[in-house]
């Protein structure tokens, strides 16, 4: 089936619009009381306005299922038509929660949701909501649960998000589709904001001001190139190329090198990014390029995805979408591609302050400036805690054979 015919079918599900005319009686009242001759002009009046109404919502709901349609299909074309129509919700912490569609089998699960905040704006196009869904299935002898979130459609008419997940079992785990209900949930709600900052502007500025230092004897790798051996055994075998990779194992993550140097945050902008996080180096050191990140007062958040209020990621890719070149082992500081150095808080849970830095290569036939250099930071605020949950009948979206 083609993308015009999967549109025309999906609309034609999906655009329906009911309407219920809650007192009947009082338009029929005010009819007879008109007369004969009142009675045709008010009914002509009233009969266009229907017409009217009906006319803009249909045309209202039409380009919000166009943009629907069009998401499903660029994000599931082989599931979308297996979809089948759910419309259950629920409402806590002035948050709805809809089930929009559904399909499932024996091995997977697609589902689409919506999340509407009914008080305020705490979800707009702006936030990306963590939860945390789960579904019951039946558990068979090993294996593993596998979540695929593609990014949310925002449906600005109604300021509400509609999520979808995959959800694909592995090993012997099996859905339960023979149960009467599946079962989904959401605890709690994590709203998160992210801010995407081009750093070749700041490379530009600042780059000429660095300094390098010493790395502080506190410091240890964070990122560093492996050999097949350990990959494979980081990884559980999941790949047997050299690969690089983040560990927080001492035994994984080897000695800092003799003589290796970092960026001097004392010379650097310490220009603030974000809530929590500063950029207080940039520039060249030893032949690489660095990117050095201070966050301050990162208290540990219980309870969350994200461990800190605030996570910075910074990264360097090519224009044609590669990235493997500005990572060369030989080319790096014992392949290490990130060092990590601060002060703890008393408790140990926490920060008082932390200092990243990334290191890139840069191939000789390109300047810094020549690809893309940035920096993305998540900023956690208040969750918004509360229970909704769903529970669907098997029967409504159990895939045809």
């Amino acid at each position: 089936m083609n993308e015009k015919d999967l549109k025309s079918r999906l609309n034609a599900e999906l655009s329906n619009v009911t309407w219920t005319v809650r007192d009947s009686n009082a338009v029929r009242r005010r009819v007879n009381q008109g007369g004969m001759k009142k009675m045709k002009h008010s009914f002509v009046a009233i009969f266009a306005m229907i017409l009217l109404l009906v006319f803009m919502a249909t045309a209202a709901a039409a380009a919000i299922s166009e943009d629907f349609n069009a998401w499903l299909y660029q994000i599931w074309p082989d599931a979308a038509l297996k979809l089948m129509p759910v419309n259950m919700s629920c409402e806590d912490s002035g948050i709805r929660m809809e089930v929009i569609s559904a399909v499932v089998n024996r091995d997977e699960m697609y589902v689409t949701f919506s999340l509407q905040d009914l008080e305020g704006d705490r979800i707009d196009k702006d936030t990306n909501v963590v939860m945390d869904a789960n579904v019951e299935f039946f558990a068979g002898e090993g294996g593993g649960v596998v979540f695929d979130t593609p990014d949310p459609l925002y449906a600005e008419d109604g300021n509400k998000y509609i999520f979808a997940e995959h959800i694909t079992l592995q090993g012997d785990l099996r859905m339960g589709v023979s149960q009467k209900n599946m079962r989904l949930m959401i605890e709690r709600l994590e709203n998160s904001r992210m801010s995407h900052i081009d750093l070749i502007p700041l490379y530009n500025e600042y780059a000429g001001q660095a300094q390098a230092m010493p790395v502080p004897a506190s410091a240890y790798i964070y990122g560093a190139h492996v050999d097949a051996a350990t990959a494979a055994r980081i990884t559980d075998g999941f790949t047997t190329e050299e690969t690089i990779f983040y560990s927080m194992d001492p035994e994984d993550r080897g000695p800092v090198p003799q003589g290796m140097r970092v960026l001097d945050s004392a010379a650097g902008p310490e220009l603030q990014l974000a809530d929590h996080v500063y950029l207080s180096g940039i520039g060249m050191v030893d032949g690489t390029l660095r990117v050095q990140i201070h966050s301050v007062d990162m208290d540990r958040v219980d309870g969350s995805s994200q461990q800190y209020p605030a996570d910075a990621y910074v990264y360097m890719e090519g224009l044609d979408g590669s990235f493997s070149r500005y990572s060369e082992k030989d080319a790096l500081p014992d392949g290490i591609t990130a060092l990590v150095w601060g002060t703890r808080k008393p408790d140990g849970f926490g920060w008082e302050e932390r200092w990243e830095e990334y290191i890139f290569t840069v191939p000789e036939n390109e300047q810094v400036g020549d690809q893309y250099l940035a920096a993305d930071i998540t900023n956690l605020e208040d969750p918004i805690e509360g229970s909704w949950e769903v529970e669907i009948p098997v029967r409504l979206i159990r895939e045809a054979k």
